[in-house]
């Protein structure tokens, strides 16, 4: 079961889980499909499998919005935007390496 970061309390939502901040900097996540599913699949054990977080994201109407938080926040952790966190990490990455070039 997934925990609350604060209090330990368990996560009913991976909106609840998340806990972001201000509603204002992340009102878009209320029209993404993972806020609606179970947030296990967005942050399997390791080893675990991606592929119901990938198919709930490549459907997702926020998924730009999210893609972009994603980046900009530098998150480490589960699927974000269609992303695993090594597929987010090698995005980063390259982008790094273009503006060096």
């Amino acid at each position: 079961m997934i925990r609350n970061r604060r209090d330990g309390s368990p996560a009913a939502t991976l909106w609840a889980l998340l806990d972001l901040g201000t509603p204002e900097s992340t009102d878009w996540m209320r029209g993404g499909l993972c806020a609606q599913t179970d947030p296990e699949a967005f942050f399997p054990d390791a080893g675990g499998s991606v592929r119901a977080a990938k198919a709930v994201c490549a459907v997702c109407p926020v998924q730009l919005e999210c893609r972009r938080y994603a980046l900009e926040r530098g998150e480490r952790f589960g699927v974000w935007c269609g992303l695993s966190e090594f597929e987010r990490r090698a995005l980063r990455r390259s982008s790094v390496d273009r503006r060096v070039a």
